[in-house]
C-alpha cells in the first residue's frame, strides 16, 4: 500500500522543530492550504536555516548544534484550527508565535510525535512536499 498521499513532509525551522519534538509546541502555523487538502501525517523536516532570536528566547545556548537538513519525526495532524487576530492569544501557548496574526492562518494541531532514532538527511521545500517512496516505506514500517 502506498502512503505518499497520507504522509507529506513539512519544513519547520529550528528551534521550532525541536520545540515540537519536545512537546512544547503543539500547533504549527501555515498561511496556505494545500491544493489536495491536508495529509493525515507530517514528517517534520528541519531545514538549514536556524532562527537565532527565538532560539535565544527559548533558552537554547548552542542552537547551531540542532539537527538541520534532516527528517526528524513523524506527527499526526489531530485537527486543523482556523487562527486569526481574534483567537490568536487563545492558542499562543500551543503555537509559541510572538507576533499577532495578520490575516487567516491554519493551525496544524500535532499529536503522537514519533522521533526518529536517526535523523534522515533529506532536502526540504517551502510548501508541503512528497517523501521519496523508499523513505516513506521505512517510516511507515518503523513508526506506524
Amino acid at each position: 500500500m502506498t502512503y505518499t498521499s497520507k504522509i507529506k513532509g513539512i519544513s519547520i525551522r529550528q528551534p521550532w522543530a525541536d520545540l515540537i519534538l519536545r512537546g512544547l509546541k503543539t500547533i504549527e502555523l501555515r498561511e496556505y492550504r494545500p491544493p489536495d487538502g491536508w495529509p493525515d501525517y507530517l514528517v517534520i523536516h528541519a531545514p538549514r536555516m536556524i532562527e537565532y532570536a527565538p532560539a535565544a528566547f527559548f533558552g537554547y545556548r548552542e542552537p547551531w548544534k540542532l539537527p538541520v537538513s534532516k527528517l526528524l519525526a513523524l506527527a499526526r495532524i489531530e485537527k486543523i484550527i482556523s487562527i486569526n487576530e481574534q483567537n490568536w492569544l487563545d492558542y499562543v501557548d500551543a503555537h509559541k508565535q510572538f507576533f499577532p496574526a495578520d490575516g487567516e492562518f491554519y493551525g496544524l494541531q500535532l499529536a503522537d510525535i514519533k522521533i526518529f532514532d536517526r535523523p534522515i538527511e533529506y532536502p526540504g521545500q517551502v510548501i508541503l512536499f512528497d517523501i521519496r517512496q523508499d523513505i516513506c516505506d521505512l517510516i511507515v514500517s518503523t513508526y506506524l
